[in-house]
Formats: C-alpha cells, structure tokens, sequence
C-alpha cells in the first residue's frame, strides 16, 4: 500500500516537473527573437554602421575648400565624395523599403560610440585651417585616413554581403565594394608615389591588405 502510494507520487512528481520544465521552455522560446527577428537585427546594424561610415567618406572632399593639394589629389578625393554620397542616398532609400531599416541603430556600445567621436574631433582639430597640418604632412596623413577608412568599409561589406538574401541588394554591395577596393588602391598608389620612400605597391584589399 505505502510502497504504491510511494510510485504514484513518483509518477505523479515527474508529470509535474515536465509540464513546468515545459511551460518554462515555452516562455524562454516567446522571449527570445526569432532567426528572422535576429537576422534582422544584425542586417539593421551593419547597415547603419556602412551609412555612418559613408556619411562620413561622403564628405571627405569638404576639406579640399581650404586645404592646398599636389595634383590628382583633389581629383580623387572629390571622385570618392561623389561615389560615397550616392552610396548613401541609396542607403537612406534602401532603409524605408521593407523591412526597414534604422540607420541610426549602429549597435556600438556607449564607450565604443564615445571613442570613435573622440578620433573624429582629434583628427579634425588636425585638418583645421589655422594650425592643422599643411602640405605634405597634411595630405599624406589623410591618405592614410581614408585607406584606414577604406578598409573598414571594404569588410563590412564582405560581412554584409555573407549576411545579405536579397539579390538585387547583394548586387549593390558587391558593386560598391568593388569601388571601395578601386579607391583604396588609388590611395595607396599615390602614397607610394609621393610620400613613401620607397615606391613598394602593397597588397589588393582582394589579397589581403
């Protein structure tokens, strides 16, 4: 008798302990976002990212109003501008199409967000008209920028192109990063031209940079 009331308790203990294990389980899955919910998250991330980046490339040529160049520079800093502020247009297009993007949701923490402001203004007070750098010193050091810029741009395009489903925007990022990879080895070939010692080419950002 004892030993039967002693099973069905048993029996009875585990049938409880499933259904809360399984009601547990059903709210964890309700709380958690879903793999489209997710990848949309991450998609919306790297989009902001690559429209902070841009925005940012999109008006590298602004500094050409006060500062003097050699020849081909300013050619190739406006050609850049030009090309980065398309970029951005279709990006700001891009993010009222479904399902709509927030291109201010860059994903970086506060400290992240805080030291890349902090960079912005230390090489801008570098570039300023008075007592920024000039001639070769100013130029070189922002060819150097921009192939840093560059670069970074190039691999979140080859994320977002790894994350991306939708043909006609992969499309777009695979041409944009093949412009991205022409600018860069732009750059690098007039640093090595004017402002290098020796005029060694280095890597493709397709090689490797």
């Amino acid at each position: 008798m004892a030993a039967n009331y002693l099973a069905g308790t048993f029996v009875t203990g585990r049938v409880v302990l499933t259904l809360l294990v399984a009601v547990w389980l059903s709210g964890c899955q309700e709380r958690s976002p879903s793999g489209e919910e997710s990848g949309k998250a991450v998609l919306e991330n790297g989009y902001a990212q690559l429209y902070e980046l841009t925005s940012t490339l999109k008006s590298s040529d602004t500094i050409l109003n006060f500062k003097q160049s050699t020849d081909g520079f300013g050619e190739l800093v406006s050609e850049l501008a030009t090309d980065e502020a398309s970029m951005a247009e279709y990006l700001e297009a891009l993010a009222k199409e479904p399902p709509g993007y927030d291109l201010a949701n860059t994903g970086y923490p506060e400290i992240s967000k805080r030291s890349l402001n902090s960079a912005k203004s230390d090489r801008l007070l570098s570039y300023s008209p008075f007592f920024g750098r000039t001639k070769d010193n100013f130029e070189r050091t922002y060819l150097l920028s921009l192939s840093n810029a560059l670069t970074q741009q190039y691999h979140l395009l080859e994320v977002m192109i790894d994350l991306e489903r939708d043909k006609e925007r992969l499309v777009m990022l695979k041409e944009f990063q093949s412009d991205v990879s022409r600018y860069y080895d732009e750059v690098v070939a007039k640093l090595n031209r004017q402002h290098f010692k020796e005029n060694i080419p280095g890597p493709s950002l397709e090689e490797g940079a």
